[in-house]
């Protein structure tokens, strides 16, 4: 059947390509059309079935002597004659109406195909619902992994998309990829595409709407609806704004049982985040041979080698981007020199409108500002004033540090600062310009100031839009500019990398602590155990495998975890600390700790519930057996990121 609904499908793009194409598929329609009636008038004229028929064409007999009779003394008789009529005629009139019709179905066919108001039994397939910037890089990434085929709708203007993509996509991804029009919340559009035949659902969304997010989300619980459990495929959710991206980080239950049933399906993920996760990990450097120009890495020298030294990322731009860089840097850049040397991370913002974006922030995340230090800083009538703002006594235990500075950095204020913090042989100093504008970010890093480049200080460059303009600035002296965020090319969706065996075997330990010895080789009980979980729970799973390299970059390799194990507990729990804190956890009060103290588990499993977690405090303020926790999990991270 499957090939049946191929020839479909390369019948529909021949009528719909070029025209002697178009021509030989009418003439081999209307050849055999002719021949059958060729066939049939033979079999009247002959007054005879079929069969026989065929046999006096075999037998030499022509039309002529069907037609004429010899007793007749060679001339038709009258009746002859009629049907001679009957055949001249009739085979004129069919003709006409055969071709008028066979064209004009032709036509409308080519026409629905172009549109995308066809329809194709499907099965096993890839559906985008939506199309977005991001959307074509994907497609490329899909094509290479996968064999399936892809179908992209869109809600409108189907022809120009199509044309857009076979464009741009190779011509082996074009046999494969179709783009139909539907609108991803109607329950006949989703049918119509087979959603629950698919094997994944990628639910993006149409760019430039204002209720971009509510779609989507409104989109999954269509397809909910639609699909029975078994049919349900997993869906990845594109969650376009980094407070509703939060929002689904921690979703737990909707009260609707068939929803939360198929929350197990739900993936959201979002491209400011995909990002930022690539070139903080320095996945993205690695993969792109950056190596040295990681976070905490230059050349001969490593946050291993120099703990003493403070990771400083300036972000330039608080965008979308910018705070998504800013909050995967949270998660991720934490280091041993905080506990050998009190060395914090820092993150500075630098925006024209810094007091404006820093009120934002902070009260979005006041549970994670109330712990650590954060400070504002402006140039005010030609003198520079910072303000310092410090937690409450006792609540400072964290291991990372904000910074806003209302200024241009093309100000004569932000270039000396730049300078003092590149040639600081105490930081490793990045930058990351994250202006919204491709162009207006490569100007301002090819205008960084002398020390920056010269010192050859990594400048990652926000690019929104598709083409590296910055590759053809490698072998000149701007090679410490790195560019990302072209494409969806190099997003696979953090629930689709590598990283979620690690997630699931991570939350496999935690699920079995009673074990002395974890096994990991169960991979069904695994599966079975994450779909079991809240999502707030998938996320800090996968926050923290992602954080592994990074704690292992810290101690210099996997070879030295054991005699680091009292480091790498302090580490991690540093980490799970701003995680939480990020994801909107809160710490207990005085009272609330001593109900845990007094009452044990269940209080604080009651707490956890609604957000409160008692362990969100100093690792030598936790008990005995929660900091084991911590000690047995860094032993068993070889386990964890094995192949």
């Amino acid at each position: 059947m499957k090939k049946n609904y191929n020839l479909r499908l390369w019948l529909d793009r021949t009528i719909s390509g070029g025209v002697w194409m178009q021509i030989l598929v009418a003439a081999v329609l209307f050849g055999v059309v002719f021949v059958m009636l060729g066939i049939a008038y033979s079999a009247v004229l002959n007054r005879c079935a079929f069969g026989q028929t065929f046999a006096d064409m075999s037998s030499g007999i022509s039309l002529r002597s069907i037609l004429y009779d010899t007793p007749n003394n060679g001339k038709p008789f009258p009746e002859t004659i009629l049907i001679w009529l009957a055949y001249i005629f009739g085979t004129l009139l069919l003709s006409g109406v055969l071709i008028a019709t066979f064209t004009n179905g032709l036509r409308t066919r080519s026409d629905r195909f172009r549109n995308g108001n066809v329809r194709y039994r499907f099965r096993k397939h890839i559906v985008f619902l939506g199309y977005d910037d991001l959307v074509l890089g994907m497609i490329e990434k899909l094509c290479v992994e996968s064999k399936a085929r892809i179908v992209v709708a869109v809600a409108a203007d189907a022809a120009k998309y199509n044309e857009q993509l076979l464009s741009q996509l190779s011509k082996e991804c074009r046999k494969r990829v179709v783009v139909l029009r539907a609108n991803r919340c109607n329950d006949a559009d989703l049918r119509r595409l087979r959603v629950n035949k698919a094997s994944n659902v990628y639910i993006v969304g149409e760019p430039h709407e204002e209720t971009h997010d509510t779609l989507n989300i409104n989109c999954f619980q269509a397809i909910s609806r639609l699909c029975r459990e078994k049919e349900m495929p997993d869906c990845y959710v594109y969650i376009g704004h980094q407070s509703t991206f939060a929002l689904f980080q921690t979703f737990v239950q909707s009260g609707d049982k068939k929803f939360d049933a198929a929350l197990k399906h739900f993936h959201s993920f979002n491209f400011y985040d995909e990002w930022a996760r690539l070139m903080v990990t320095g996945e993205y450097l690695e993969r792109n041979h950056y190596e040295h120009f990681k976070l905490e890495c230059r050349e001969n020298d490593d946050i291993s080698r120099s703990p003493e030294k403070m990771v400083h990322l300036v972000i330039v731009g608080v965008t979308q981007m910018g705070v998504a860089m800013a909050r995967e840097a949270a998660i991720i850049c934490h280091y041993p020199g905080f506990i050998q040397l009190g060395v914090k991370t820092k993150i500075t913002f630098v925006d024209k409108n810094a007091r404006e974006k820093m009120t934002h922030l902070v009260g979005h995340y006041h549970h994670l500002f109330d712990h650590c230090c954060y400070s504002f800083c402006e140039n005010k009538d030609g003198k520079e004033t910072t303000i310092d703002y410090y937690p409450e006594k006792g609540k400072d235990f964290l291991d990372i540090e904000f910074e806003f500075v209302e200024a241009d950095i093309d100000s004569i204020m932000m270039r000396n600062k730049l300078t003092d913090w590149a040639i600081d042989p105490k930081q490793f100093l990045t930058v990351a310009i994250c202006f919204e504008s491709s162009h207006h970010s490569i100007a301002t890093a090819l205008y960084m100031p002398d020390a920056v480049t010269d010192g050859r200080i990594p400048v990652w460059v926000y690019q929104p839009a598709q083409g590296d303009l910055v590759a053809y600035l490698k072998g000149s002296k701007f090679s410490n500019v790195i560019s990302f965020g072209m494409s969806g090319a190099d997003i696979s969706t953090r629930i689709k990398s590598k990283d979620i065996l690690q997630a699931q075997r991570l939350n496999h330990f935690y699920w079995n602590l009673k074990d002395a010895n974890v096994d990991y080789t169960d991979t069904n009980k695994m599966i079975e155990e994450w779909n079991s979980c809240h999502i707030y729970e998938r996320w800090s799973s996968l926050y923290n495998v992602a954080a592994i390299p990074t704690k292992l970059q810290g101690i210099g390799g996997i070879d030295n975890i054991e005699s680091n194990i009292e480091i790498l507990s302090k580490v991690e729990h540093n980490r799970w600390n701003v995680e939480k804190l990020l994801m909107g956890f809160r710490s207990t009060t005085t009272e609330e700790h001593e109900n845990v103290n007094a009452k044990g588990k269940p209080e604080k499993d009651r707490l956890k519930d609604l957000f409160i977690h008692d362990d969100i405090r100093p690792f030598d303020q936790l008990d005995k057996n929660t900091a084991d926790i911590d000690r047995r999990f860094s032993r068993e991270i070889p386990k964890l990121i094995a192949n």
